[in-house]
């Protein structure tokens, strides 16, 4: 690992991306109106620090993953992520919900179809494309300037960037909920970091975030 400069620049964002987190959970204590919008802070600051600090540098964002060029070949990565990992997701809910609170599955409460979409929509603009944008692409990005050393995961070349990421968005989950239990994202965060190398782009890993987002939603609607 070399270049102080990065690691020095990566670490300052992700501290004021902190305190943009901390800073929307203190407005969200007055309740209302303040608690339902003050996600939008993080959700700017993680948009937009990434073409800030890489226009500024005179470096094309395209290079980093921020576009949404072939958004079919996304879809379709997301898509066969997807049909792979949520089947095994699902058993696993229920056997640990089943198992720590001994809840069972109530199936007329799976929400509508309204509901999905609506959920989905809300959560990949509001949470899933934000942080996508800032961990996959600018961390991520950033990151990988300092690794020479590349090993071919399911044909990707893939670096430590991705593992280094991933504990940076797992740890920053501790800051809403300090909970031992939202460092698990640490393992989806992988598989986003994978996505975003095998697509070139932050897209995909932004649509399989939202919809994981939406299924864990629906699975605690039907279980709890």
């Amino acid at each position: 690992m070399s270049n102080p400069k990065i690691i020095k620049e990566i670490s300052l964002w992700y501290v004021l991306a902190v305190a943009a987190l901390l800073l929307s959970n203190a407005i969200g204590l007055f309740g209302g109106f303040f608690k339902e919008n003050a996600g939008i802070i993080p959700a700017l600051f993680f948009l937009l620090v990434p073409w800030f600090v890489l226009q500024r540098k005179g470096i094309n964002p395209r290079i980093y993953g921020l576009h949404g060029e072939r958004p079919v070949r996304s879809i379709v990565a997301a898509s066969v992520a997807a049909i792979i990992v949520f089947p095994p997701y699902f058993v696993g809910f229920g056997l640990w919900a089943g198992f720590i609170d001994n809840a069972t599955a109530d199936w007329s409460k799976l929400p509508t179809i309204g509901w999905w979409l609506w959920l989905f929509i809300t959560h990949f603009l509001a949470i899933a494309l934000p942080e996508e944008v800032f961990f996959r692409g600018y961390i991520q990005g950033r990151l990988a300037l300092l690794f020479k050393r590349r090993i071919k995961i399911f044909g990707v070349n893939c670096g430590p960037e991705l593992v280094l990421a991933s504990a940076l968005f797992a740890l920053i989950h501790l800051v809403s909920i300090p909970a031992p239990f939202r460092l698990a994202v640490f393992f989806p965060g992988l598989l986003f970091g994978w996505l975003k190398e095998r697509t070139g782009s932050v897209l995909a890993p932004a649509l399989l975030h939202a919809a994981s987002n939406v299924v864990l939603a629906a699975l605690n609607e039907v279980y709890y």
